[in-house]
């Protein structure tokens, strides 16, 4: 899995168990854990989750699924329409990234 796939999964996940299912979530819930998945600092974590919310936020209506709002992660509707299915978090993924 590449680092951009890992920090996927990680917001995906973040996102799909959150009781607050809809809600945004800050960046600094999930850098532990994304940091710990890529064997990286957290500031190299914070890059990398940061490149790949900016590389979402080019890809067409309908297929960007987070959106970062200053230090925050919201989920778009894409996202809350396929996140009860377990096996669409790495189906969604664009590897066009």
């Amino acid at each position: 899995m590449t680092d951009t796939q890992t920090v996927w999964m990680v917001l995906w996940k973040k996102a799909a168990t959150d009781p607050n299912f809809q809600a945004p979530f800050e960046i600094d819930e999930v850098l532990p854990e994304t940091a710990a998945a890529l064997g990286s600092s957290p500031g190299d974590a914070r890059r990398t989750l940061s490149g790949l919310l900016k590389e979402l936020e080019r890809m067409p209506d309908g297929r960007q699924f987070f959106r970062q709002e200053g230090e925050a992660v919201v989920p778009l509707l894409e996202f809350l329409r396929s996140a009860k299915d377990d096996a669409s978090a790495l189906n969604a993924y664009p590897f066009e990234i």
